[in-house]
């Protein structure tokens, strides 16, 4: 799936055009993918076409470096966009299985859930949505903070935010995993 076009959804087409929206020095948040007529807004869903961009500056940077990496080809920008779905895939491969002992889950389990399974691979590799690197971010930020380190958790959960806002909503876990984590580590245990 890695170099056949984008998977359930045109969401790629429209990253790579607002890519292309901020190489162009525009601003996303004002102007649609309509702002780069031709092969970029071809591609787009007509829903999104008019629309300024929903997401965060972080996905806004990175899919503005996937449209320079491609030397400015819609379609392979649109393609690239698994770049960064790819190496989400490895963070959660990596962060998912120790956050699920940490918390009393069976690792196998989790990583059948959230990374071998083919709705998942589908989904955000096949489709090259953004929402991996949110959720990466999200899974080693919780991971972090079933550590107990609440800043570097805090951070990697705002990272997250950057590509899309909703992120905001793990603080919340982060915050009860942290101080799980602190009243497990006293040494009465209360």
């Amino acid at each position: 799936i890695l170099f056949a076009p984008p998977l359930f959804s045109r969401d790629a087409y429209s990253y790579a055009a607002q890519g292309l929206v901020v190489a162009r020095g525009m601003d996303p948040y004002q102007t649609g993918p309509i702002a780069v007529p031709g092969p970029f807004a071809d591609q787009v869903d007509p829903l999104w076409l008019y629309t300024a961009a929903p997401y965060g500056p972080v996905a806004l940077q990175v899919q503005h470096f996937i449209v320079w990496l491609t030397g400015g080809n819609a379609y392979a920008a649109a393609v690239g966009m698994r770049l960064p779905a790819l190496l989400s895939m490895a963070v959660i491969a990596f962060a998912l299985p120790r956050l699920a002992r940490r918390v009393g889950v069976d690792p196998r389990q989790a990583v059948w859930l959230g990374v071998l399974n083919p709705l998942v691979v589908l989904h955000l590799v096949g489709g090259a949505h953004n929402d991996a690197m949110m959720i990466a971010l999200v899974c080693f930020g919780l991971l972090l903070a079933s550590r107990g380190h609440l800043v570097w958790a805090s951070v990697s959960v705002a990272a997250a935010a950057g590509f899309k806002q909703t992120a905001v909503l793990a603080l919340v876990a982060v915050a009860g995993l942290v101080l799980h984590a602190r009243r497990a580590s006293e040494p009465d245990g209360s």
